[in-house]
């Protein structure tokens, strides 16, 4: 049994890799590993890295960009707040939402209360909005742009009332699972269909917050078979459910990954 550790850290140094994008690594190995056989099996040991992909990107190359400008009007008069890129929960960008509402009429400092308020709801995975038209007299409007509808979960369009969103919020910008991929791997399976999947896992807040560390340790190895005796290369990546490369802003990676040969159980 042999492990193998990559790290994104150790590939910049080399001469011939300069210019590097962690989540899509190819390695070369000197001298080329020798497997004797075809009769071997891969699998994820481990990976480490950060959870820094952004949730929120106005250039996104894989998807039609949507609007996440916050808009709301206070007695009619309107309001927009630019979310910049980034990596952002709920409260997140509610506190942007509160920040402008405090210079807008839209706070109440005696009491602590403003005129818009998002709140997650842990039974529902929904997310309450509430409209106090209380605060200092004033009525108060929120717009769902496409952005906006999506993170939050409401339809498209001006909400006026207090209220639960219809959807979950998306705020994993569609991605429903990191996997990684190893060009070393065959037999794999992903939709019915043969892949190069070694490990798929999706980072929570409860796991991995915005920035926070990903250690993966499979408390079962997933063994697929190898697709050849002598490696002198091999490419492995980080992508989403489509196969679409994460953008981890640079953050480094570090796999472990195990070869052994065929038919031996233990790790």
């Amino acid at each position: 049994m042999s492990y193998l550790t990559i790290s994104s850290v150790d590939e910049k140094k080399k001469p011939f890799n300069t210019v590097i994008n962690p989540s899509n690594m190819l390695i070369t190995l000197t001298p080329a590993l020798d497997l004797k056989t075809k009769h071997n099996e891969v699998a994820l040991f481990s990976l480490f890295t950060y959870n820094t992909v952004r949730n929120i990107k106005t250039n996104n190359p894989f998807s039609v960009a949507l609007d996440y400008t916050l808009e709301y009007t206070v007695n009619g008069v309107n309001h927009t707040v630019l979310v910049p890129d980034g990596l952002y929960g709920i409260g997140d960008v509610y506190a942007l939402l509160q920040t402008s509402l405090a210079l807008n009429g839209g706070y109440d400092a005696a009491t602590n209360t403003y005129g818009i308020t998002f709140v997650t709801n842990a039974n529902t995975n929904k997310v309450d909005i509430v409209i106090d038209n209380t605060v200092n007299g004033s009525i108060f409007t929120f717009i769902m742009r496409d952005g906006t509808s999506n993170f939050f979960g409401f339809p498209i369009g001006a909400v006026v009332a207090s209220g639960t969103s219809t959807m979950e919020p998306n705020v994993n910008a569609g991605i429903n699972c990191w996997q990684v991929r190893c060009d070393l791997a065959q037999n794999s399976i992903s939709n019915g269909e043969t892949a190069d999947i070694l490990f798929s896992f999706l980072p929570t807040p409860s796991n991995a917050g915005p920035s926070q560390t990903i250690s993966v340790e499979p408390l079962h190895l997933a063994y697929t078979q190898v697709d050849r005796s002598l490696i002198h290369n091999f490419r492995i990546q980080l992508t989403d459910q489509s196969g679409n490369i994460l953008d981890l802003e640079g953050s480094e990676i570090t796999y472990v990954i195990s070869i052994r040969k065929m038919g031996h159980n233990s790790h």
